[in-house]
Parts: structure tokens; C-alpha cells; sequence
């Protein structure tokens, strides 16, 4: 990579006449060299002046006939001509001048780092539930920050301005906004026609470019919640529009399935009804930050909680997910031979998407040991360093025919 390499900037829009200027005005700041940046807002249909401000800007507009944020993104993606990719939305601010030049950083001095992601910050006059919620540095309601994984549980390193996290990891934190090496993303992405955000980081892992960098000066501001009322439609609309339609293809896993993922759902809802856990997580954070803002800690995870719950049971594929995770059948297993190798088939995934004897050792592994389960026997017939080498504790390998089917106990 040279040592100012080029950065794509993707921006989907629908009607963004008030937020873009902000975020193009971000962009602008930047002391990042100008002629290394290239702007490309993808539109999906707007009727105000969106594309008048984009192109007004100096920025690429292209137009999404299908009026779908993750398939503009890809089609940003593919027409982008730089070494580094990175995607914004609209209502996205980057909260200094030298964001880029932080992110950049990792990259050019490291060249095993596939990506490296910021964090969001919280602006002092901004309203207090979007102060709430940005204090975590990946913007995670009460929800999502006991249910997902953390990324202090993926740091493997820490470097004076980043810290190094490995995403081969059976659970990984939900990272969307991410600067990438767009070689390697082309690679991870190659056969899908929608960016899945939080999708991303895992996919890019399974091609082998499991290192990322968390750069925590890298700040940037997110302007979308306003009220706790914004906050729950806009986690309802994304688990009847987004989650539950296509849960079974993602590669994110909010909960393990199986009885660790219906406790941990258990455990949440009774704790959310209880005054005390998460009316205690928010005073301390009161007291961190200093700021009253974080004492919508106990009713955010209550209100949230309650009305996902709810949601979920009242939609026909909610009550089908609720299943899944209840038998543990979220994720279907099957044996398929391919390349002399006995491989792991989520169902969703075809064998071609599966190749590669390193992606299948890693799939394997972090499927088996997030269920919990021990391998008896593993059978590839070429590839024994590649198990030995990437296997996790949870399995054991015992060379075999190909073709036939793992053990797991």
C-alpha cells in the first residue's frame, strides 16, 4: 500500500437534503490529502435536492433503481477506484479533522490489518438519549451491549493509538463503520450483491484477514435519535424489516442458539425488569462520563426489552426464531465433500462460497466451539496442517477419508 493511499468514501441517501451537507462538510474538514479522497453517494430515489448537494460538493452520484441501502453500498463498492473503502450514511459527522489520518494509520504501518473502525463519540448539546447512546464507543443500546460481545473480548494487542482485535473469534463485537483495504473486500464480498454491515468484518475474517484496528481517537457523530420513542421504532422497524426476514442468511449472531442463547435471552428480560443491575450500570456511567444522560440506562433497556419481546411474539418469523433458538436448530449442520475436505454447510452457504481449506477450518471451528461442541473426529484426506494449525481447543483431529461426515459429540 503507498504511504497516502487513496480512500473511497460511499454515502447512500434517501432524502438527505438536511443531513448531507453536515456529512459532506466532514468530509471536506479532512487533512487528509483531498485528491486521495473520492466521494460516491449512491441514491436510491430521492425527491428533494439530495443529488443537487452531492454533486454540488464535487461528489459521484449514482442511482439504485432497487431503493435499498446495503445493495447501494455494494454497487459503491464495486464502482469505487481506490486502495481504501469505507462507507458513511448521511446523518454520519466525522467529529475532527484527522479521522482519516487516524484510521489510515494501522493500515499503512500494518499490513496484516483488513480493516480499521472508530469510535462514535458524544456531542455535549446533543439530546440526551443520543448522548446516552453514544458514550458507548459502538453506539449499543442496554440491548445490544448485553447480548453482544465486546471489544475489549477481542483485543489481542494495544498499540499507543490503536489497539488490535482478532475477528476469528467464536463471537465478535457489531461493527459496521469500518475503513477496509477494498482488494480484500472485493474478495470476502465476492458473489453477494448487499453490504450487510455488521456481516462484513466476519466474512473478511473467514477469507483469511482476521486482524482489525480500533482507533479510538477516530471519532465520529451519529444524528438519528432524538427521543427514547425514535429509539424503539427504530429498533422494531429493524427486527420486522431487517432481522427476522433474513436472520438465517447473516452471518452476525446476536445469541448463540441452543440453551446458552434462550438463557442469555432470559436473563435479559428478567434483569431489564428488575431495578437494580441496570440501574446501577447507569449511575456508574453517570459518574464516568458525568453526565445525567446515562440514567436512561435501567428505562432504555426496560422500554427495549419489553417492546422486542413483545415484537417478536407477535410476528409469525419472530415466534418461528424464538423456536429455532429454543431446539438449537438456528443453524442447521451438514456434511458436503468438496476438494477432498469434509466441510461444514450453514445451509445458506453453497459449497463455492465455502472454499478455501483455511475458510472452512475457521467456519467449523467457530461454529462448533460457539455450540459447545467437542469433535471427535475430523476427516480431510490433504489437509492436516491447515486443522492442526487452526483447529480451536474444542476439536480434535484425527485424519480420515474425505467425504466422510464429522463426528461431533
Amino acid at each position: 500500500m503507498s504511504e497516502s493511499p487513496t480512500i473511497s468514501i460511499v454515502i447512500p441517501t434517501l432524502n438527505e437534503q438536511d443531513n448531507l451537507p453536515k456529512c459532506l462538510a466532514g468530509i471536506a474538514s479532512q487533512d487528509y490529502p483531498r485528491e486521495l479522497l473520492e466521494v460516491i453517494v449512491v441514491d436510491n430515489g430521492s425527491t428533494d435536492a439530495t443529488c443537487n448537494i452531492a454533486e454540488k460538493a464535487g461528489g459521484r452520484v449514482l442511482h439504485n433503481a432497487a431503493k435499498d441501502p446495503e445493495r447501494s453500498k455494494m454497487t459503491g463498492l464495486r464502482e469505487a477506484r481506490s486502495e481504501l473503502f469505507i462507507y458513511l450514511d448521511a446523518d454520519i459527522e466525522l467529529a475532527a479533522p484527522d479521522v482519516l489520518s487516524r484510521l489510515v494509520e494501522p493500515l499503512r504501518e500494518d499490513p496484516s490489518i483488513a480493516g480499521a473502525f472508530p469510535r462514535f463519540d458524544a456531542r455535549r448539546n446533543a439530546p440526551a438519549i443520543e448522548r446516552f447512546l453514544h458514550y458507548h464507543p459502538l453506539e449499543l443500546d442496554p440491548v445490544l451491549d448485553f447480548l453482544c460481545a465486546s471489544i475489549r473480548s477481542v483485543a489481542t494487542a494495544g498499540k499507543q493509538r490503536w489497539r488490535v482485535c482478532d475477528f476469528s473469534a467464536v463471537r465478535v463485537p457489531p461493527v459496521g463503520i469500518c475503513l477496509y483495504r477494498r482488494d480484500i473486500l472485493l474478495r470476502a464480498l465476492k458473489g453477494r450483491e448487499r453490504f450487510m454491515d455488521v456481516d462484513v468484518p466476519i466474512l473478511v475474517a473467514r477469507s483469511g484477514y482476521a486482524s482489525f484496528a480500533y482507533v479510538p481517537e477516530a471519532r465520529i457523530y451519529h444524528s438519528n435519535i432524538r427521543t427514547l420513542g425514535d429509539l424503539l421504532r427504530k429498533r422494531l422497524r429493524n427486527l420486522h424489516k431487517v432481522f427476522l426476514p433474513s436472520h438465517e442468511s447473516r452471518e452476525f449472531r446476536y445469541l448463540p442458539s441452543g440453551p446458552r442463547g434462550l438463557f442469555k435471552a432470559a436473563l435479559l428480560a428478567a434483569l431489564a425488569n428488575t431495578p437494580f443491575y441496570f440501574a446501577i450500570r447507569g449511575l456508574a456511567k453517570a459518574v464516568k462520563h458525568r453526565d445525567v444522560a446515562c440514567l436512561y440506562e435501567p428505562v432504555a433497556a426496560c422500554a427495549l426489552a419489553n417492546a422486542l419481546i413483545i415484537g417478536m411474539l407477535r410476528d409469525k418469523k419472530g415466534r418461528r426464531f424464538v423456536k429455532s433458538v429454543f431446539c438449537g436448530k438456528e443453524q442447521q449442520v451438514s456434511g458436503e465433500d468438496k476438494g477432498n475436505v469434509a466441510i461444514i454447510n450453514r445451509g445458506h452457504l453453497s459449497p463455492d462460497e465455502m472454499s478455501g481449506g483455511e475458510v472452512i477450518a475457521v467456519s467449523l471451528c467457530r461454529y462448533w466451539a460457539e455450540e459447545g461442541l467437542h469433535v471427535k473426529q475430523v476427516c480431510t484426506a490433504h489437509t492436516p496442517a491447515i486443522w492442526s494449525g487452526l483447529c480451536s481447543e474444542s476439536v480434535e483431529y484425527v485424519a480420515g477419508d474425505a467425504g466422510r461426515r464429522p463426528l461431533l459429540t
